[in-house]
Formats: structure tokens, sequence, C-alpha cells
């Protein structure tokens, strides 16, 4: 089954596509949507973070993610919330979720630039 190119493409920006994908008469307008900056990235972190106990300055962390796209602050919570979990040794279903702190996402930046996030944890 052959997949059109367009549908799924390699990176984020239209310097990663092949030529042929985007010459004239394939697509009628390219869309730049830039990264978000330290407001956005901040209205983000709480709405990422709107269910979940924080103990985190999140003007600074927003200060510290420039350069981070929507989902990558989305994987970067995701992280930090498993980190709190591992730190407490809770499981998140019998007990109240641990608060997440700055040294939970101190340990979730290091693991997303490191490449180190698995699919699965063991807690």
């Amino acid at each position: 089954m052959e997949r059109d190119p367009a549908a799924r493409p390699p990176g984020n920006s239209v310097e990663h596509l092949d030529p042929a994908v985007i010459r004239p008469g394939r697509f009628d307008r390219h869309i730049r949507i830039d990264l978000p900056d330290a407001d956005a990235r901040r209205a983000i972190f709480e709405a990422e973070l709107d269910d979940r106990p924080v103990r985190v300055r999140l003007d600074e962390l927003a200060r510290e993610t420039e350069g981070f796209s929507p989902a990558d602050l989305k994987a970067l919570c995701q992280e930090a919330a498993l980190a709190a979990m591992a730190r407490t040794g809770g499981d998140g279903d019998a007990e109240p979720a641990a608060a997440v702190t700055h040294e939970d996402f101190e340990e979730a930046l290091g693991r997303l630039r490191a490449g180190t996030v698995s699919e699965s944890r063991t807690f």
C-alpha cells in the first residue's frame, strides 16, 4: 500500500519536504505557524497541568522551553508527571496525584533533550 507523502511529512517545516510534494499546483497555500512565545508556552502549561497539583514557577519554565512546539510541551508535562509519580512511589490510582515540582520538570527536560523517553516506565 502506497502512502501519500503529503499526509505524513517527515518534519515540522516545509524545508524538510521533498520539493516534488510542494511544487506549484500541489497545494494552494503554505501556512507557516510559528512556535509559541513565552506567554503562549505558559498558557499551554496551564492548560496541560490544570488537573494536577503543581509547585512550579510557570514563567521560569516557559523561558526555559524556548523553541519547543506545543506537542513538545505536552510531552514534557506528561514526562514530568511520570517523574513525580516515580519520585513519590504513587501508581496514580490509589492516592491523590503527586505535586509536580520544578525538579520533576528538570528531569523531564533532561530526558526529552537526551531522547531517553521510553514508551513505558516501571514504577
